[in-house]
This record gives structure tokens, sequence and C-alpha cells, in this order.
């Protein structure tokens, strides 16, 4: 049986760098910009990641300034609570209330879609567009 993790992050810093690469068939130095992410623990274990280019600038502020104190004191093992923590706590749209979406779907298959992502609160299928009555109580079974 797994017991909950006493490691909890004690640090969280992003940085941004422009890192040499070597692209075929062009002469000069080419340079790609990253943000690099530095994790420590309490049990002196470091994590290390990398993001894209996409606003890097604007990735790193949000990291240092928005992520990290939402994310010290916390466990780095149990990645799916703090998935849904700061994305409830990070996202304005998810705190507009109950979210209805579906009617434009056309196979149940993308309405289970919807419920395991936790995209929609509320599934609205469309019976015309989604196989008759029979696929409408199917999806609504699923919810």
């Amino acid at each position: 049986m797994l017991g909950r993790s006493t490691v909890q992050i004690t640090g969280l810093r992003a940085t941004t760098h422009s890192v040499p690469v070597h692209v075929p068939l062009i002469e000069r130095e080419t340079y790609v910009p990253i943000v690099f992410v530095h994790m420590e623990t309490d049990e002196e274990i470091d994590g290390h990641g990398l993001t894209g280019r996409i606003q890097r600038f604007g990735v790193k502020e949000f990291i240092n300034k928005e992520l990290t104190p939402f994310l010290e004191g916390k466990s780095p093992v149990e990645t799916e609570a703090l998935w849904h923590q700061m994305h409830r706590t990070q996202n304005p749209r998810s705190q507009t209330g109950p979210i209805a979406a579906g009617q434009n779907e056309g196979s149940r298959y993308r309405h289970s879609e919807l419920l395991l992502n936790r995209s929609v609160n509320v599934l609205q299928p469309n019976v015309c567009y989604i196989g008759g009555y029979t696929e409408a109580m199917k999806v609504a079974g699923m919810a």
C-alpha cells in the first residue's frame, strides 16, 4: 500500500536562455529561446524541465510570480491533484460557473472525452446530431 508522500517543494525558479543549435544549410549560428525550470525539494531532490519558446518571458514571469507561491509546500508526487488545483485557481474561466456543451458533437465517444477531461459540467447531446434517442440515452448514462 502506498502512503502519502512527505516530499515537499521548497523552491521553483524559471529562467530564460538562448541555446545555440545547428541547422543544416544555414551557415550562421542559430539560437533557440527556451525557459528552463528548476524545482527543489526538502529532501534535496531536484527537478528540471524545459518549456517552449512561445511567450517565454510571460511564461517565466507566470512561473516565478504565480506558480512558485502556489506550489511551495506541496508534494511534487501528487501531479493530478496539483494540475486540478492549478486549473481551478489559475484559470479565470473556471470561476465563471458551469460550462455546458455537446450540442454539436456527433458521437458519444466525443462526449466521453468531454467527461473524462472534465471539460464541461453539463452535457447537452443533440438527438438529431448524435444518432438518435438511443445514443443520447447512452451519453446520459455516462454522465
